[in-house]
């Protein structure tokens, strides 16, 4: 037990369990604190650097802690993959070990200094996490998120899915291959975006909800392209920034559902690219993580969005001369 008392400490991992009670490793060694995540933020003063994994379980402490940081800065928080735990050979109990990884990189999804940008994801986690799911709460996180600026490129983009996918992904870094960091293959393996995949969410219908990795090959879809019928015939092709749904309806003419598991790989892609980007703001790298040859291929597709991107800029601008 640490109730009512101080945790000092440069390398505390600390995770929620399946019964919601607060764990802590420190040297190998694991406490159970039976308190829950509330109960543990109000009676021990944590100081130094805290690790935590990004699970679903833990989405509620990553955000209570956010708000513990705002008023102690002597606290640290820092956020991993939880695919960390499948990489470590000394996880007897769940926990041991994980404070000493620090060899894999953050662009890897080691551990990374936990910031408002991730604070936004594991918001939209926690509300997606509840019984009755808040819609507006999570359109509200997603507009705040700045992968959105450039992510309303796309026309068709459904702000409150992609505000789900946002969510359900938490971090486009746990994602990257090691060899060959450019390939998107794990995150589309992730979302479930293959062939034999997208034809079973076509022939299941409702009955998707019960395979999770169907789930995300759906929502994926859904962030690009409307449910309803009429609202696909509307889309404008002739409107560049509908450059998704045009590379959809050329392929569509000879296989639909190759085409939908193309076309939602390529948002993915671009989704990817985005946030990746907009995580490089304020290092060496900045604005180099998007390149747009890779996603448009008529002239007046580059176009549109140089005059988009150009405008966002300027407005991004103006709203900070106005603060």
């Amino acid at each position: 037990m640490l109730r009512n008392s101080v945790l000092k400490t440069q390398d505390i991992v600390i995770h929620t369990d399946q019964n919601g009670c607060v764990n802590t490793c420190r040297n190998g060694s694991v406490v159970r604190t039976y308190m829950g995540c509330d109960d543990f933020v109000t009676n021990v003063e944590l100081s130094g650097v805290v690790k935590v994994l990004g699970t679903v379980d833990n989405s509620y402490l990553l955000c209570l802690l956010h708000e513990v940081h705002k008023h102690n800065r002597q606290l640290t928080i820092k956020v991993g993959s939880p695919r960390l735990l499948a990489q470590n050979s000394m996880m007897s109990s769940g926990l041991i070990g994980l404070s000493e990884l620090g060899d894999i990189a953050p662009s890897l999804g080691g551990w990374h200094r936990y910031t408002d940008v991730d604070h936004i994801a594991y918001q939209i986690v926690g509300e997606l996490n509840k019984s009755v799911v808040n819609s507006q709460k999570i359109l509200q996180l997603a507009n705040q998120h700045p992968v959105m600026s450039r992510m309303r490129f796309i026309k068709t983009l459904n702000p409150f899915w992609f505000g789900v996918w946002l969510g359900t992904v938490r971090d486009p870094r746990w994602y990257v291959c090691r060899v060959n960091p450019e390939r998107t293959s794990k995150l589309e393996r992730y979302m479930g975006l293959y062939v034999d995949m997208q034809q079973r969410v076509i022939e299941a219908g409702v009955a998707v909800e019960k395979l999770p990795v169907a789930i995300r090959c759906a929502l994926t879809r859904r962030c690009w392209l409307p449910d309803l019928e009429s609202q696909i015939h509307a889309i404008d092709v002739t409107d560049p920034r509908n450059f998704l749904f045009r590379a959809f309806a050329l392929k569509s003419r000879s296989d639909p559902v190759k085409a939908l598991v193309r076309t939602s790989q390529m948002f993915t892609r671009y989704a990817r690219a985005t946030w990746l980007n907009s995580l490089s703001v304020g290092t060496s790298h900045a604005d180099l993580m998007f390149d747009p040859s890779q996603f448009f291929v008529q002239p007046d597709e580059f176009e549109a969005y140089r005059v988009y991107i150009s405008a966002a800029r300027c407005e991004s601008a103006s709203d900070d001369g106005n603060r």
